[in-house]
C-alpha cells in the first residue's frame, strides 16, 4: 500500500547524530500509530563508520523503515536526490540527519496533507524571519519565491510530491541539477508544470538543528550557498520556467544581499585563513559579471575587505559592529567566531563529526 509520507534522510558518517533522530522519529510514529501512513527512508552514502550497521538495526526492528546503501560515495547532492526519488509515498519530507523534529508534529502534518487537495509543495515558514506577513494557505508561486526562494529548499522546511522527484530526475538525470539547491530546482519545475500552488504554513516541524555544530562556516561556504549557487540553480532551469518565476527568484536574492554581505564579511574577516580569503575573493571576481549592479556593489566591498591585512580588516569591522550593533553586537560576534574557530580545529584534526561542504564535482 502506498503511504502518505516518506521521511527522507540522506546520511554519511553520522552515526552519532542519526541514532538520536531515528529514536525520536520511531517513538513518535509508534506513539501515534502512524505505521501505515509514514515511511522512514535512510540513504547511506557508503559510510566509513558504523552508520550502516546502525541503520540495519533499526530496519530489523521497524517495518516502516526502508534503507538504501550506495556502492560508493556518490556525493551529497546525488544522495539527497536519491533519498527522495526512492520514496514509496505520495509526499516526501527531506530531513537532515542533524535536524530534530518537534515531538507532536507528524500527526499534525499528516492531517494537513490529507485535508489539503491539490497540494504540490508545503513550506513550513515557522523559522522564516518575516513569517508574520503570511497567512496559512495557498500562494501563487511567484509571490512565494519572492520571499522564500532560499528558505524553501532547506531540510525539514518543505514537503513535496514524490512524483516531482521521480519525474524530473528521470527526465534530466542527476547531473543536470546544481550541486547546491537541486531540491529547490525540482520543486519549481514541478509546481510550474503542474500549475499547483505552494502551501505555506506555520507548523514548526523543525524544533532544533545541530547543523551549525557540525558544519564549518567560511566566507566561501556562505558566498556559494547564499548567493552564487542560488543564481546558478535558477539559471539552469531558466528556459523551462516563465520569466516572472525567474524574476521572482532574482528579486529574493537582491533583497537578501545586504544580510548575506554582512555574514560573508564576518566569516572572512574573523574566521578564515588567508587561503580561504583568497579563494573567496578570486571566485567572486571571476563571477561578478553575472550579477546586478546593486549586487556587484556589495560583492566588490567583500573583495576589497578580504584583501586588507587581517589586523586592519578586523579593526575596521569591530568599529563598524560597535557603531551599528553596540556592545551586544561585539559579544555576539565574538561568540560566533570562537565557535567557528573551534570547529575548524576539529575539522583540521580530520574529525568525521565536523565537515565542510564540497561544491566542486
Amino acid at each position: 500500500m502506498k503511504k502518505l509520507l516518506t521521511i527522507s534522510i540522506p546520511t554519511w558518517n553520522r552515526e552519532f547524530l542519526l541514532q538520536e533522530l531515528l529514536n525520536d522519529l520511531t517513538q513518535q510514529i509508534i506513539t501515534f500509530s502512524l505505521e501505515n501512513s509514514i515511511e522512514i527512508l535512510v540513504s547511506d552514502n557508503n559510510s566509513e563508520d558504523n552508520t550502516w550497521k546502525l541503520i540495519c538495526q533499526y530496519k530489523d526492528k521497524f517495518d516502516f523503515i526502508t534503507t538504501n546503501k550506495n556502492d560508493c560515495n556518490i556525493g551529497a547532492k546525488s544522495n539527497v536526490l536519491k533519498s527522495m526519488e526512492l520514496a514509496n509515498s505520495e509526499y516526501v519530507l527531506f530531513v537532515g540527519d542533524d535536524d530534530r523534529i518537534r515531538k507532536n508534529s507528524l500527526p499534525e502534518l499528516l492531517n494537513i496533507l490529507r485535508s489539503s487537495p491539490n497540494l504540490g509543495v508545503l513550506i513550513d515558514i515557522s523559522n522564516y524571519k518575516y513569517k508574520d506577513q503570511f497567512s496559512n494557505g495557498y500562494l501563487d508561486l511567484s509571490t512565494t519565491l519572492e520571499c522564500l526562494y532560499w528558505y524553501m529548499g532547506n531540510a525539514s522546511h518543505f514537503v513535496c510530491k514524490t512524483d516531482f522527484f521521480k519525474k524530473f530526475l528521470q527526465k534530466h538525470g542527476y547531473d543536470y541539477y546544481n550541486e547546491c539547491w537541486p531540491q529547490t530546482q525540482i520543486m519549481i519545475l514541478g509546481l510550474t508544470e503542474s500549475k499547483l500552488k505552494p502551501f505555506v504554513i506555520d507548523l514548526n516541524i523543525l524544533i532544533e538543528s545541530k547543523h551549525s555544530l557540525v558544519m564549518v562556516y567560511t566566507s566561501y561556504y556562505l558566498w556559494r550557498t547564499c548567493i552564487y549557487d542560488l543564481l546558478i540553480s535558477v539559471n539552469v532551469i531558466k528556459d523551462q520556467i516563465p520569466e516572472e518565476i525567474f524574476n521572482s527568484c532574482r528579486q529574493q536574492m537582491k533583497f537578501g544581499i545586504k544580510q548575506n554581505f554582512l555574514n560573508i564579511l564576518q566569516c572572512g574577516v574573523f574566521v578564515d585563513d588567508e587561503i580561504t580569503k583568497k579563494k573567496t575573493r578570486n571566485d567572486i571576481i571571476n563571477k561578478l559579471h553575472m550579477f546586478s549592479i546593486n549586487e556587484k556593489f556589495f560583492l566588490s566591498i567583500i573583495v576589497v575587505a578580504l584583501s586588507f591585512p587581517a589586523i586592519i580588516s578586523k579593526y575596521i569591522s569591530n568599529c563598524f559592529i560597535w557603531i551599528t550593533k553596540g556592545k551586544k553586537g561585539l559579544v555576539k560576534k565574538n561568540r560566533f567566531v570562537a565557535g567557528e574557530l573551534q570547529k575548524k580545529k576539529k575539522s583540521l584534526a580530520q574529525s568525521k563529526q565536523v565537515r565542510s561542504l564540497v561544491f566542486e564535482k
